[in-house]
């Protein structure tokens, strides 16, 4: 799970294992600056790091931030041209859309998101106060990041770098 301070307040989390930057999802080719954002329709996944980061950093150039419940739902809009872009998660963008046949003729455009106020990484969420249960979790992704078995893992998932935190 993202870690955001608002979740923070409900749940602990593990040590940071985990970072996916945000990306723009359009058809291949669009060139983005800040004049592109004006008058676009941008897809987000309600409750997302991105919902938060196009409010504040799109929605000010003149894009409306149009947010889902299923990223999904998003891609059809995408498909459909009612929506000029998706805004997500890399790795959500390139395995569930980029990867697929609906993927074909769009990209990742514009710049890689990676703000920290926004990106904190992904951690294992844990009931507030299970100190025993988070000591036992950071244990083991300890183990298996100096064994090297999650970057094994990595490699069979990932084509980029999920772990900016070692």
């Amino acid at each position: 799970m993202s870690i955001t301070a608002d979740r923070a307040k409900v749940v602990d989390f593990s040590d940071r294992y985990f970072n996916v930057p945000g990306r723009l999802l359009a058809k291949a080719g669009t060139q983005i600056n800040d004049a592109w954002y004006k008058g676009k329709n941008i897809g987000v996944l309600r409750s997302a790091v991105q919902e938060q980061e196009g409010s504040d950093k799109m929605k000010p150039k003149g894009a409306s931030i149009k947010i889902y419940g299923k990223i999904t739902d998003a891609f059809l809009d995408l498909s459909s041209q009612r929506l000029d872009a998706v805004f997500l998660e890399s790795t959500v963008g390139e395995e569930d859309f980029l990867k697929t046949a609906k993927g074909k003729g769009y990209a990742f455009v514009g710049p890689i998101f990676n703000d920290p106020k926004y990106y904190q990484g992904c951690g294992i969420a844990v009931q507030k106060g299970n100190k025993e249960l988070l000591a036992k979790i950071n244990v083991a992704l300890k183990k298996i990041l100096a064994d090297g078995t999650y970057k094994k893992i990595q490699g069979k998932y990932f084509s980029n770098d999920i772990n900016p935190f070692k």
